[in-house]
């Protein structure tokens, strides 16, 4: 599952983004082991910064049916504002 989200624009180093996106690599079934790819993306769809990041157990135990649940948990570990959501069927910088 890959989900896109605008940001309110932050600098990291001398780059500015403006999109977060995750990607769950990793998923047990027992639903305590979840890890994200994430990239920050500037408005030219360029790669900022991109890392993963294991989502803890005790948030994976209150998932439930929000897939937004991911990027938002991402989104506070990075201390960013998610603004929305791009369509997955749309380009994000057609905006």
């Amino acid at each position: 599952m890959a989900l896109t989200a605008t940001i309110q624009p932050v600098q990291v180093l001398n780059k500015q983004a403006t999109f977060l996106t995750t990607i769950i690599t990793s998923y047990d079934l027992q639903a305590t082991v979840c890890t994200v790819q994430w990239g920050l993306w500037d408005s030219n769809n360029l790669p900022v910064a991109v890392d993963v990041y294991n989502i803890p157990p005790d948030v994976l135990a209150n998932w439930g049916s929000d897939d937004t649940l991911i990027p938002k948990t991402v989104a506070s570990y990075l201390g960013v504002t998610i603004t929305g959501y791009v369509d997955p069927n749309a380009d994000p910088h057609d905006s």
